[in-house]
């Protein structure tokens, strides 16, 4: 089902994860990171990895604009 999704809307699983977790931390504040991650089968150290390439990323893509 997974696969037929990505497919359909060419959005990787993988992404729409980590946007739902960031959505769930912000509203459900009670909810540990660790259970989010687990829930979603991502360890809190990918949940980390992930924002830290993103944030990477956007100052390259920053630095790109400013020369």
């Amino acid at each position: 089902m997974v696969d037929v999704a990505e497919k359909e809307f060419k959005i990787p699983m993988k992404k729409v994860q980590y946007q739902t977790i960031e959505a769930m931390k912000s509203n459900f504040s009670h909810i540990g990171l660790a259970k989010l991650c687990g829930w979603f089968g991502i360890s809190r150290q990918a949940y980390y990895q992930n924002n830290w390439e993103g944030i990477s990323t956007t100052l390259e893509e920053d630095l790109v604009i400013q020369r």
